[in-house]
C-alpha cells in the first residue's frame, strides 16, 4: 500500500564548487535517441557552504548520442570520468558506450569515487524550473587546492586525475 504525498520536491542547493562521491552510475536507453548516462552524486561539502549540503544528492544527465551535429554529452561524461576515476585523458570513439562491457566496467567502478564538481543554477528549457548542473570537474586533489588557495587549477597547477575512494584497475 501506498499512501499519497501532496507535494515533493529535490533541495535546490547552492551555486558553490563541491566535493563530491559517485553513488551511482546507470545507463538508459531514450526512445528515439539514444543512451544517456545518469550519474548520482552524494555531496560531502561545499568551497563555501561547508556541510550545508552534505549528504544531498546532485543528479546528472549526459545524453551519450549526437545532438545537433556534436557529442556534448559524451564528451561532458568523458571529462567526468576522467576526473574521478582516472579514465586516460585522450580522445574515445563516439560509439565507445555502445559496448555493453564498458558500461559495466564504469557502473562498477564509479561508486565510492570522489571528485570535485563547480555547480551552477540552470533554468529549464520545459518549465520554470531551476536545477543543479555541474559546469565543471576537478580531480580531488585539484578540489583541495581550490578550496585552500580560492582558485581554479589550470595548465600545471592542474592535477592528473585520482582514483578517490576505491581503487581502479588499468582502463
Amino acid at each position: 500500500m501506498v499512501q499519497p504525498i501532496y507535494s515533493s520536491g529535490f533541495e535546490l542547493q547552492d551555486e558553490d564548487t563541491y566535493l563530491l562521491t559517485i553513488k551511482e552510475v546507470r545507463f538508459v536507453e531514450v526512445e528515439d535517441k539514444g543512451l544517456t548516462a545518469k550519474v548520482s552524486n552524494i555531496i560531502e561539502e561545499g568551497k563555501k557552504t561547508g556541510s550545508e549540503f552534505a549528504g544531498t544528492l546532485i543528479f546528472e544527465s549526459f545524453p551519450l548520442y549526437e545532438i545537433k551535429g556534436k557529442y556534448f554529452g559524451l564528451a561532458r561524461f568523458f571529462g567526468m570520468l576522467v576526473k574521478s576515476l582516472d579514465m586516460p585523458e585522450k580522445e574515445y570513439d563516439n560509439d565507445y558506450f555502445n559496448d555493453v562491457k564498458k558500461q559495466q566496467q564504469v557502473i562498477s567502478k564509479a561508486p565510492g569515487h570522489i571528485y570535485g564538481g563547480k555547480a551552477v543554477h540552470v533554468k529549464s528549457k520545459q518549465s520554470d524550473n531551476i536545477f543543479v548542473n555541474i559546469k565543471e570537474y576537478y580531480t580531488h586533489n585539484e578540489y583541495r587546492r581550490i578550496n585552500d588557495a580560492g582558485d581554479k587549477p589550470t595548465g600545471s597547477n592542474a592535477d592528473s586525475p585520482s582514483t578517490g575512494a576505491t581503487e581502479v584497475e588499468p582502463w
